[in-house]
């Protein structure tokens, strides 16, 4: 499984992806999703947040096309069920570091199964729900610091 996206794993997001320009999410195409896959779960969190790991993003039972690829967009967020994030919303929020580089994590899971699970979840409740079911992941790393 792969993720294809507009900026390069490991190296600096757009701007139109920021709080100092379009707050925009960015495009992410799902390549090489295994066998068995019943729905995919996107993470984005920061680890360089100055309070530990911060989530920005948690998207569970994104349901597959029936190509063998899927984009995640921010058109889509609707249809799916968003977690809280590291604001305690159930939204999205961009990234805005205070101070010096932090990286952005988007992780994508592939599982057995579709999650019991509602609106306004925790990233713990989510792990915990995952577990036994992932079949396949994959990340990209995009790295931002403020203007």
């Amino acid at each position: 499984m792969k993720i294809i996206t507009d900026f390069a794993d490991n190296w600096p997001l757009p701007s139109m992806y920021t709080c100092d320009d379009g707050w925009y999410f960015p495009s992410l195409m799902i390549e090489d999703i295994p066998f068995g896959t019943k729905v995919l779960v996107l993470i984005v969190d920061d680890p360089d947040a100055p309070s530990g790991v911060r989530d920005h993003i948690l998207l569970a039972n994104i349901p597959l096309q029936e190509s063998s690829g899927l984009i995640i967009s921010q058109d889509a967020f609707d249809l799916w069920i968003l977690g809280q994030n590291g604001w305690w919303e159930v939204a999205r929020w961009a990234p805005c570091p205070p101070k010096g580089t932090h990286r952005y994590v988007f992780k994508i899971y592939a599982l057995s199964e579709q999650l019991e699970i509602s609106s306004g979840f925790t990233k713990e409740r989510l792990i915990e729900l995952m577990w036994g079911k992932i079949l396949a992941h994959a990340q990209v790393v995009g790295v931002y610091k403020r203007q």
